[in-house]
């Protein structure tokens, strides 16, 4: 027969890591603080045994229950959820493509994400860090691409086809 007393329950305390990313499983759980009087004890998340350890790695989004049980039957548990940030979305304007040869355009790449690093790469050279908007001259077909980086360090790619056509025909 084993008398417990209120002290001799397990308890324990977590520190939760969110996902980083959309789409990412680089959730963790860690424990801060196990205290233990029975011991050994067991873990289970979500009902799977897990082994002895400080923290549990590369969890996706989702609902979890953490149970620790100590050697004499006690147990307590904690219910969590891991979150997902938005995903990212990154697009470019105008939408039209298609420009007179020798024009210059500007380019304005557009977030659900407000303080995005933009890099550029267009032909006429990259441009890190350069900003929301990009004015350049186009003398010829070429491909821009932007790169936004969140401050998660995500990432999110974007390009437009710039098509130069000579509409305006001069005759000497």
């Amino acid at each position: 027969v084993f008398v417990i007393e209120s002290q001799d329950r397990p308890d324990f305390d977590l520190d939760i890591d969110p996902i980083t990313c959309f789409g990412d499983n680089d959730g963790r759980i860690e424990f801060s603080s196990v205290n233990v009087v029975h011991t050994p004890f067991n873990v289970f998340v979500n009902g799977t045994h897990i082994d002895e350890g400080i923290a549990i790695d590369s969890l996706s989004p989702g609902n979890y229950e953490v149970l620790l049980v100590d050697s004499v039957g006690c147990s307590v548990s904690k219910q969590l959820t891991l979150s997902e940030p938005a995903e990212m979305v990154l697009s470019l304007v105008p939408y039209d493509p298609v420009v007179q040869v020798g024009s210059q355009i500007e380019l304005e790449a557009l977030s659900n994400y407000p303080d995005l690093i933009y890099n550029w790469n267009t032909a006429s050279g990259d441009y890190s860090n350069y900003g929301p908007n990009l004015e350049i001259p186009v003398f010829f077909d070429q491909t821009v691409y932007l790169e936004g980086i969140n401050n998660n360090g995500c990432i999110r790619s974007v390009e437009i086809n710039l098509e130069a056509l000579d509409k305006f025909k001069v005759y000497v």
